[in-house]
C-alpha cells in the first residue's frame, strides 16, 4: 500500500510540475526549448526551499540529540 500511495504523490507531483511548465511553453508557441528550460526553472524553485528546511530539520533535530 506505502508504494501506491508513493507512486499516486510522485506522479501528482510530476503532473504539477509539466502544468507549470506548459504555461509559458504556450505563451511562446509550444517551442521545445522554453518547454524544458520552463521546466528546469520550476523544478529549480521548487527544490531549493525543500533542500533548505530539509538541512534546516536536519540541523535542529541532530542538535537534540
Amino acid at each position: 500500500m506505502k508504494y501506491l500511495v508513493r507512486a499516486v504523490a510522485g506522479s501528482l507531483i510530476v503532473a504539477g510540475l509539466i502544468c507549470l511548465s506548459m504555461a509559458p511553453a504556450a505563451m511562446a508557441g509550444f517551442p521545445m526549448g522554453t518547454f524544458i528550460h520552463s521546466f528546469v526553472v520550476v523544478c529549480f524553485w521548487t527544490a531549493v526551499p525543500v533542500l533548505i528546511l530539509g538541512l534546516l530539520y536536519y540541523m535542529v533535530t541532530r542538535k537534540k540529540k
